[in-house]
């Protein structure tokens, strides 16, 4: 998208990610060994390595510092081009016999999430990795749009490992995360600084947070992955546990147009493969002028056109 900068470019096309995906889990990149010359050929052609063999220093840069990301990035857009080059009709025109089929909705599979034995960890890990990697980027630019002020004590559904909530913290806003009880304890391991709360967010009763009272409840990325009516029963539980004059906070991407649809490069496809969960601001802000609330709209752009929306109580 326009004046966005994608963070790893080495992985940006089909042969990039693929080599290294592949050339990651056969540790070469970890080793310095010498990959078979076509997958070497790609690893040179793509900038990771130079023509001596050995990694580019930008590259080694990055993969020094960025690993875990870069390899959860590269393994997902494989499994997003996989599932667009063979499904795209049905991502189009029948979305369930997508969903099926598909590796990268295989990939999300929350039912595993309640437990935290660790076969259920590491096969979470897949995924919140992920999403680790594409909130690194996203929080440094939304955390200060946040509408939140110094001492406000803030819950955040679906916080993953609680980067949002890191973010947060400089400017003085108390985060603490309600998420699967799988995603908290490898949060915990991550950033034991962030307060969390093993639950699901789609239905809280009987949950010891309903108890609480909240300055804000934030919802970043995370209601697209539900229907209309899941949605706004956890917009009515988020509306529960806020104090007077509390706020819910939406961050989503928004309904992807014909450019992001055809953009090019592999976030672009990865995010293509969920184009049709993004609502748009009108179904958030109409729930929130329902329930009485004063409503903001921003919009700002990262790998595709995002929406902040902020509805508070009168």
């Amino acid at each position: 998208m326009t004046g966005y900068r994608p963070p790893f470019p080495w992985i940006e096309t089909l042969p990039g990610a693929a080599a290294v995906a592949h050339a990651g889990r056969q540790g070469w990149l970890d080793l310095g060994a010498d990959a078979p010359p076509l997958l070497q050929g790609v690893l040179i052609g793509v900038g990771v390595l130079g023509p001596d063999g050995k990694q580019t220093p930008a590259f080694a840069q990055a993969w020094t510092d960025h690993r875990v990301d870069i390899m959860a990035r590269a393994q997902f857009y494989c499994r997003a081009a996989s599932d667009v080059a063979g499904g795209l009709g049905d991502l189009a025109a029948n979305l369930p016999a997508f969903m099926d089929r598909a590796e990268t909705f295989r990939l999300f599979r929350y039912e595993t999430a309640q437990s935290t034995d660790p076969a259920a960890l590491s096969e979470t890990a897949q995924w919140v990795d992920y999403l680790e990697a594409l909130a690194r980027v996203e929080s440094p630019v939304l955390a200060p749009l946040m509408p939140f002020a110094r001492g406000d004590h803030v819950l955040e559904v679906g916080g993953n490992t609680g980067l949002m909530a890191a973010a947060l913290a400089p400017a003085g806003v108390r985060v603490e995360v309600l998420d699967l009880p799988a995603v908290c304890a490898l949060g915990q391991q991550r950033r034991p600084e962030v307060t969390f709360h093993a639950g699901d967010g789609r239905e809280i009763t009987g949950h010891p947070i309903r108890e609480a009272r909240f300055d804000g409840v934030l919802f970043k990325s995370v209601l697209h992955d539900w229907p209309e009516e899941d949605a706004e029963r956890m917009l009515s539980q988020a509306l529960s546990l806020l104090g007077d004059g509390g706020r819910i906070v939406i961050c989503e991407r928004d309904r992807p147009g014909p450019i992001a649809l055809a953009d090019p490069t592999m976030q672009g496809l990865a995010n293509l493969v969920f184009a049709p969960f993004y609502r748009g601001a009108s179904f958030y802000v109409d729930w929130m002028e329902r329930h009485g609330m004063v409503v903001s709209v921003e919009r700002l752009s990262l790998d595709m056109p995002f929406i902040l929306l902020s509805g508070t109580q009168r």
